[in-house]
């Protein structure tokens, strides 16, 4: 058990360790003595395998980053609902779409990659389980490739590889839940904007509901 091992390296004082493995058990070495741990068979564990495919992208970390972090809040919980227990990815034409949802908060993102991309269009849905695997990741400079398999996603970065089962079934069409139009625009001050809403809500009813006019 991989969090046994973090747990019983981190109470040996010293800075250096012996792991020596082998197929019943870990055999953890240091100065004032030995601890082991046994093993499950290695050939039990579930490898995921990515298949060969062009269908490739690559960016810059901060990007997906930025999106993995924005849209994990608004992740659907309910397991009743699987295809919003995850955020969802669109690349077409050079444009990177992403998007999620808990039914009644919408995170959209959409910003151009490569204006001069072929003509392509790749999707997917990216487990709620992945998310925090890949913000570690891509948490620092470098660039990220997104390789598009049939039933999974790979994550590539330096010489780390996330690949993550795809969440089958089509994302809803949020699209078509943002107007094209809207009654008026206004700007305003985010902190004062903030503090307004605190006031309310310390004296609104059990539905925390405030009406905005």
């Amino acid at each position: 058990n991989a969090k046994d091992i973090i747990s019983i390296i981190q109470n040996i004082k010293e800075d250096e360790v012996t792991l020596i493995l082998d197929s019943n058990k870990c055999v953890i070495n240091h100065s004032r003595g030995k601890l082991e741990v046994a093993n499950v068979d290695a050939s039990d564990m579930l490898i995921p395998t990515m298949e060969s495919t062009d269908d490739v992208i690559e960016l810059n970390n901060e990007i997906i980053c930025n999106i993995f972090k924005d849209g994990m809040d608004f992740v659907n919980a309910d397991e009743l609902r699987p295809t919003t227990n995850g955020i969802y990815l669109s690349y077409k034409n050079g444009v990177l779409d992403a998007a999620s949802t808990n039914s009644h908060i919408l995170y959209a993102n959409s910003q151009v990659i490569d204006a001069n991309s072929k003509e392509c269009n790749y999707e997917a849905i990216v487990s709620k389980n992945c998310i925090n695997a890949i913000i570690k990741a891509t948490s620092k400079e470098g660039q990220c490739k997104i390789k598009f398999g049939n039933s999974n996603i790979e994550f590539r970065v330096s010489n780390i590889s996330i690949i993550c089962r795809k969440i089958v079934g089509k994302f809803p069409n949020y699209k078509a839940v943002i107007p094209n139009d809207f009654v008026g625009t206004i700007s305003l001050s985010r902190n004062e904007l903030i503090n307004s809403i605190k006031r309310l809500n310390l004296i609104s009813d059990i539905s925390k509901s405030v009406k905005m006019k």
